[in-house]
């Protein structure tokens, strides 16, 4: 069976990336949301607290270093909506993160927007949106070959 690849694609302030996935919604829910499942194809290093108001921190290397990133969940509707704050130690505001399932038994559509980038200098967005728009879709790359066989 096929993995799909994820399509990705920017603009100056935003960025959206999509993948079909082979599970249903319910199934691919867990995948997003439960920590074993998380730990397989995003990182160890990411927690999550699958609720509203809950806390999401992620430790990763960004440049040689370690970076922190936080965020708080602001929507959760399984199994189809996940929304929450995003934002790495060092910036000076939040960005905003909206994952969206749909589909139906046979397989579910993901697809994940990354706005808010205005909170950031001018001089830094490009270049980060190009960098988080790489590491979405390598991520939800990992996620749809890993939700093949979960």
């Amino acid at each position: 069976m096929a993995v799909a690849r994820p399509l990705v694609k920017t603009g100056p302030a935003s960025l959206r990336v999509s993948v079909d996935l082979i599970p249903p919604p319910a199934k691919a829910w867990l995948l997003l949301t439960k920590a074993s499942h998380i730990a397989v194809w995003w990182s160890e290093h990411v927690t999550l607290a699958p609720q509203v108001d809950g806390r999401l921190r992620v430790l990763h290397r960004a440049g040689g270093k370690f970076a922190l990133t936080v965020g708080r969940v602001t929507v959760f509707d399984p199994p189809s909506i996940l929304e929450m704050t995003w934002a790495e130690d060092t910036w000076p505001g939040d960005t905003r993160l909206a994952i969206y399932l749909g589909g139906g038994g046979s397989g579910t559509s993901l697809v994940l927007t990354h706005t808010g980038w205005d909170a950031l200098p001018a001089a830094a967005r490009a270049p980060l949106i190009a960098s988080y728009a790489e590491g979405w879709g390598e991520k939800f790359g990992l996620l749809a070959a890993y939700a093949v066989d979960a």
